[in-house]
């Protein structure tokens, strides 16, 4: 009889509810926007980090139409990045050269990049402080505080020909001190 309680108490242990998975466990996150047959997502591992702790993350441009489709964009990427300080002034808005290079994408293969940096600063202006350190830091870290991080794409039509494709998504984060 001793036996049997012991058994199934480890049984009903066992089958006690799962833990509650704790921030840097979280599972990934997926925004999106579509217009017409594209698509961008933004994909994070996680939304809370720890203050300096590197940041990572994937957007992905895809196209949904049958066959493949030329489109034109920026030289540096179709896809670019945007960084909003949602409690204060440290934006870092992302930026792209007007160079029309000329970009293949189909529904098997999307034009994927890494979590990237871009924008300028004046050296000279001490309200651009903080995104000169972000920028030229190689790492993606921040300080602690409530950050959205957008992913953008705008192209033409093969040859920079009209129509002009506008797509956006964001992911908002929290960085813990």
């Amino acid at each position: 009889m001793r036996i049997l309680v012991t058994a199934l108490a480890l049984v009903l242990i066992s089958c006690g509810p799962a833990p509650t998975p704790s921030p840097s466990e979280a599972e990934a996150v997926v925004a999106f926007d579509e217009q017409g047959q594209f698509r961008l997502e933004l994909e994070l591992p996680k939304t809370t980090f720890a203050a300096g702790e590197p940041i990572t993350g994937v957007a992905r441009l895809q196209f949904a139409g049958p066959g493949g489709i030329e489109v034109a964009g920026s030289g540096g990427g179709l896809i670019g990045f945007s960084l909003i300080d949602v409690e204060g002034p440290r934006d870092v808005g992302g930026g792209q050269d007007a160079s029309c290079a000329a970009y293949g994408l189909d529904p098997q293969t999307s034009f994927t990049t890494g979590l990237t940096k871009s924008g300028g600063f004046d050296p000279n202006n001490p309200a651009d402080d903080f995104a000169q350190a972000f920028l030229n830091d190689p790492v993606y870290r921040l300080p602690a505080g409530t950050w959205e991080i957008e992913a953008w794409s705008t192209f033409l039509g093969k040859g920079c020909e009209l129509p002009e494709t506008k797509l956006s998504t964001s992911v908002r984060i929290v960085v813990t001190d």
